[in-house]
C-alpha cells in the first residue's frame, strides 16, 4: 500500500502532510516504477542499487508482485525532469498513473 503522506524525489523523502484533496472529483497520482518482480528479495536489490546511484525507491507489494517505484507526483509535468535524471543514469522505467474516486473504491495501478 502506498503511504499518500510520503511523495518519493531523487534524492530524499518528504512528508507531504499538506496535500489537500478534493474528495468530490477523481485525483490521479503519476508514478515511476522501475522494477516489478515476483520475488521480495529482487525487489530489495533493485532498491540497494537505486539507492547507490543516488536513486531514493522502495518497493511496493500489490498482490503478491513486488513493484519498484522512486517518484509519485499529482502534476504529470513535474515528472518530465526525473525523466531527464534517469535517462542520465541509462535507467529504465515506465510511469503508472494511480487513480482514486471520491469513494476510494477506484485504485488502479
Amino acid at each position: 500500500m502506498i503511504d499518500r503522506k510520503i511523495m518519493f524525489t531523487s534524492k530524499r523523502v518528504e512528508n507531504h502532510d499538506d496535500i489537500k484533496i478534493d474528495t468530490n472529483q477523481k485525483v490521479t497520482f503519476y508514478l515511476v516504477q522501475l522494477g516489478c518482480f515476483n520475488e521480495r528479495k529482487n525487489a530489495e536489490n533493485l532498491v540497494k542499487a537505486l539507492n547507490a546511484k543516488n536513486v531514493t525507491a522502495t518497493y511496493v507489494d500489490i498482490n503478491g508482485k513486488y513493484h519498484v517505484i522512486s517518484w509519485i507526483d499529482y502534476i504529470k509535468d513535474g515528472i518530465k525532469i526525473y525523466e531527464n535524471y534517469l535517462i542520465n543514469l541509462n535507467l529504465s522505467y515506465i510511469i503508472k498513473n494511480v487513480e482514486l474516486s471520491n469513494n476510494n473504491q477506484r485504485f488502479r495501478i
